[in-house]
């Protein structure tokens, strides 16, 4: 019984160590993120910075790209606190734009750099398969992207409600109605007649 306790004890420990060396590398990769582009931070610098060693980083992480996945993985999951595992897809869209949104220094650099912003848009990808077991189409990410990078670009000044709107407005149709409803959309469109979308242009 006492060596039960006592490996126990020990896995503790290990689980405590673990999540303080997990800390030390976000907090130097959110330091180096501050002062240097995602491109010109190298591995060996968030070692340096979180005074660990080296295979301490590669236990946690594969590269600097999967600890980018990861931390915005994490972020962009936080609706299920909020509003469960079943929550609407206006509510999950909002609590991203949002966390995003109330980190502006961290998500400029990463919506303004092509590298990192693979990983943010694989956070995403990872968002749906992990509560649908599916992805989006690879339109609507390009819409994301597109509307997230703009946004940053911008320094976030656009509203949430504002940013939203822009999402959901360039959003294929496919991805927002099915069955019936599509087919009625995509039959009121394919009606539409050359005036119709010159009047919509004036």
């Amino acid at each position: 019984m006492l060596q039960v306790v006592v490996a126990f004890q020990k896995k503790e420990t290990n689980i405590m160590v673990n999540s303080t060396i997990k800390q030390k590398i976000i907090e130097a990769f959110c330091d180096l993120l501050q002062q240097y582009s995602f491109s010109a931070i190298k591995v060996t610098d968030i070692i340096s910075k979180a005074r660990i060693a080296h295979m301490s980083f590669y236990r946690n992480y594969q590269d600097k790209y999967d600890l980018v996945e990861s931390l915005c993985f994490e972020d962009f999951n936080v609706f299920v606190k909020i509003y469960g595992k079943n929550a609407l897809w206006k509510e999950i869209a909002i609590s991203i734009l949002l966390t995003i949104k109330n980190n502006p220094v961290f998500y400029r650099k990463l919506c303004t750099d092509d590298s990192s912003m693979r990983c943010v848009m694989t956070a995403l990808a990872r968002v749906s398969r992990e509560h649908t077991d599916n992805i989006a189409a690879k339109c609507t990410y390009a819409v994301w992207e597109a509307v997230l990078q703009n946004w940053a670009q911008n320094n976030f000044k656009e509203s949430i409600d504002e940013t939203y709107w822009t999402l959901v407005t360039n959003l294929p149709l496919c991805e927002a109605l099915s069955g019936d409803e599509l087919e009625k959309a995509v039959g009121q469109y394919e009606c539409k007649s050359l005036s119709s979308f010159r009047e919509k242009q004036l």
